[in-house]
């Protein structure tokens, strides 16, 4: 029962573009509310955990070289479980997810970002590791940058993510945020 409730709630979809198949996450974080993770030309895309209805945590890395990695976190957050519906609980969740990147750069505080999109709210960080974290798995070596963040996406879901690059000013970095911003549904 268990996991055909996943299959509903997370639907893996492989779609023919030419000789490549490309994947696509369905996330169905409410009965009328989902959203879809596919995988490019230029990325993979990776289902790492999900709970029907839930959550869903989703993995995306570049097809060649190591420009980027990111973590996707979609959460339901309807009225019933409140833990993202402020900015308050929002900031303190990216501040607890920081901690250990905080902690390894020696800085002292996070300096926060607003995102207000679509008449939606958010925050999100960027720490400069000294000496970057090398990740698990990781190849071509650690990233200097950590992007943590989180936006409110409808009024039952919000979105977090991580984004870890080498650089600030590299084109996937902003394709990246662009792409999670696509996901914000408008206000209203």
């Amino acid at each position: 029962m268990k996991r055909h409730g996943l299959l509903c709630a997370v639907l893996l979809l492989t779609l023919t573009a030419g000789a490549a198949d490309l994947k696509q996450y369905l996330v169905r974080l409410a009965e009328d509310e989902s959203f879809t993770v596919a995988e490019t030309k230029t990325w993979n895309v990776q289902l790492v955990h999900a709970q029907p209805l839930v959550y869903a945590d989703i993995k995306i890395t570049p097809k060649v070289g190591n420009p980027f990695s990111v973590m996707l976190y979609f959460k339901s957050d309807t009225h019933a479980m409140a833990n993202y519906d402020t900015p308050e609980k929002m900031k303190a969740v990216i501040t607890y997810s920081s901690q250990t990147d905080l902690q390894r750069t020696g800085e002292k505080e996070l300096r926060f970002q607003s995102i207000d999109y679509r008449g939606r709210y958010g925050f999100y960080t960027v720490i400069t590791h000294a000496v970057p974290p090398q990740l698990p798995g990781a190849t071509g070596g650690p990233f200097k940058f950590t992007t943590r963040g989180m936006v409110r996406l409808t009024t039952d879901a919000a979105l977090g993510f991580t984004l870890r690059t080498h650089a600030l000013n590299i084109k996937e970095y902003q394709e990246l945020l662009d792409y999670i911003l696509g996901f914000v549904q408008p206000a209203g």
